[in-house]
């Protein structure tokens, strides 16, 4: 008893497929199953030569929706404006264009540096003297070595240093790399709520259309920087 969709008199649904390398099981299941989908609805199999598309045009009527959604495969671009548009309100509104030039520098999707303050610190909002100053990222507070974690006195720093250590060989720059959400948490994190940490760091993820492994860095062209 799967899923079931519906596809609608005169919905044209047009997928096209170039597997980038490193896909997991479930992204290669999803890729072929939307191939499928191609293949049974345009009689004829989808195009090489580009990366993974799925649009739907037509049919369905007045509140009909699109058959399906693919999930973000390969690296995402997560813009400043996104970025600012998401910490609104928190105390690291604004900080956008960091989260995006520190990604941009060490090779690593700004989201995931969001995404671990909004697990560690709620986007900021539970930062002190013990926690650090400016550290929404509960960077450096690992007993026993240090009773106190990191204290910054701007927000800027502690970006570039918790991305900086995102990239380096303790994580992503492992060999093999911790390349995967899962993975990089797992280390990470030294408290009793790893588990809901890390759903909360794949929720933020999602929000900002990232996958939770595929985490380099991807340029946003024109004007979405």
């Amino acid at each position: 008893d799967g899923p079931v969709f519906v596809i609608c008199p005169d919905t044209t649904v047009t997928v096209s497929a170039n597997a980038p390398p490193g896909l997991s099981m479930m992204q290669e299941t999803l890729l072929d199953f939307y191939v499928q989908i191609a293949s049974m609805t345009a009689g004829n199999a989808p195009p090489a030569g580009a990366d993974l598309a799925v649009t739907t045009s037509g049919g369905g009527g007045a509140g009909s929706s699109p058959i399906a959604t693919a999930p973000p495969i390969g690296p995402a671009c997560v813009s400043a404006g996104q970025i600012n548009s998401f910490l609104a309100g928190s105390p690291l509104a604004g900080q956008g264009q960091n989260f995006y030039n520190a990604g941009q520098r060490y090779d690593v999707n700004p989201a995931l540096a969001v995404a671990i303050a909004a697990a560690e610190s709620s986007l900021g909002r539970q930062t002190n003297a013990t926690w650090g100053l400016y550290n929404a990222w509960g960077w450096g507070h690992t007993q026993p070595y240090r009773a106190e974690a990191q204290s910054w006195t701007s927000w800027q720093p502690g970006i570039y240093t918790v991305t900086a250590q995102l990239a380096d060989p303790l994580y992503m720059g492992a060999s093999p790399p911790l390349d995967t959400t899962a993975a990089i948490y797992g280390k990470w994190c030294q408290s009793g709520t790893c588990a809901a940490g890390l759903a909360t760091i794949n929720q933020v993820l999602g929000e900002l259309g990232v996958s939770p492994d595929s985490l380099r860095f991807k340029a946003c062209g024109g004007n979405r920087q």
